[in-house]
């Protein structure tokens, strides 16, 4: 039974959740702001490469954190997890 709330838990999450897709300012802010959403743990973060860029989708409440630490970043969309599975599948098409 435990396995089942587990399930519908994911689900909800997924389709509840709105994303923001941000790029950092540098490099150093990356790592910083990378790291502090890690040490969270229960942040997800995704990553796409697009024009030799890196950017993250990341949980719109991951935001407060960043914000928290003063790292630098700047949201460049928004969206639900459609949006994240169409940007890495995007990702991963136009490297084949």
């Amino acid at each position: 039974m435990k396995r089942h709330r587990g399930t519908f838990a994911a689900i909800l999450w997924v389709v509840m959740v709105m994303f923001a897709k941000i790029k950092f300012a540098d490099e150093r802010e990356e790592a910083r702001g990378v790291m502090a959403l890690l040490r969270k743990g229960r942040v997800r973060l995704h990553t796409v490469q697009e024009n030799g860029e890196a950017f993250f989708f990341v949980p719109e409440s991951a935001l407060a954190v960043l914000d928290e630490l003063g790292v630098q970043y700047e949201v460049v969309g928004r969206g639900g997890w459609d949006a994240v599975v169409q940007a890495l599948r995007g990702a991963l098409a136009r490297k084949v």
